[in-house]
């Protein structure tokens, strides 16, 4: 299939008029038309960026790649901060979406502020990726909102008796006891990416 009628495909997929498609890229409805009929064929990389970004794709499947030896990827929405430090507030702020293999399942990551989990291998500036997950169990590391400050941070999660203990992994930390009701769970972490520089 070609580009035009992937982006054309794409399009109709998340109901959305050339018109508003043309708006999100910032061009015009009779652009959209060419390149959904193939006229433009020579789409500019950052159209493809950012068309890949709006539909949840790698830039790879609208150029109609994906079929013949490049590994098909899939967008997962980074969704703003979270915590590994001494407390920041959540930004629950879409900010586009981290491209990866489908081997990673994962449905949203944030980016890591702070040191508290270094003993985990997880640093500052690390994007973790949170599966939502009603199962979880002693130990597993989870990106945890406060309710009463909004704060999100990311720890391991223990239960003791009536209250929850979110655990650091650096020992320059202390544990925060809460009870659960004062807690919401936003996932588990499955996967971290570290960024070489």
């Amino acid at each position: 299939m070609g580009k035009g009628k992937i982006i054309k495909k794409l399009r109709l997929d998340h109901d959305m008029t050339q018109e508003e498609l043309a708006k999100k890229l910032n061009t015009t409805k009779q652009t959209i038309y060419k390149y959904e009929n193939d006229v433009i064929t020579n789409i500019p990389a950052d159209k493809i960026k950012s068309m890949a970004e709006i539909f949840g794709v790698s830039p790879v499947e609208i150029m109609g790649l994906s079929n013949i030896g490049v590994p098909a990827a899939h967008g997962i929405p980074i969704l703003g901060t979270i915590c590994a430090g001494d407390g920041v507030y959540t930004e629950q702020n879409f900010d586009g979406y981290f491209f990866v293999d489908h081997s990673i399942k994962a449905d949203c990551c944030l980016y890591v502020h702070g040191d508290s989990m270094i003993e985990a291998g997880i640093m500052d500036g690390d994007i973790a990726f949170l599966k939502k997950d009603t199962d979880i169990t002693d130990g597993d590391i989870c990106g945890v909102v406060l309710r009463d400050s909004n704060e999100a941070v990311l720890k391991k999660l223990y239960r003791s008796g009536d209250h929850l203990i979110l655990q650091p992994c650096n020992s320059s930390y202390t544990p925060i006891v809460e009870k659960p009701e004062n807690i919401h769970i936003v996932g588990e972490m499955v996967g971290v990416y570290h960024k070489t520089k």
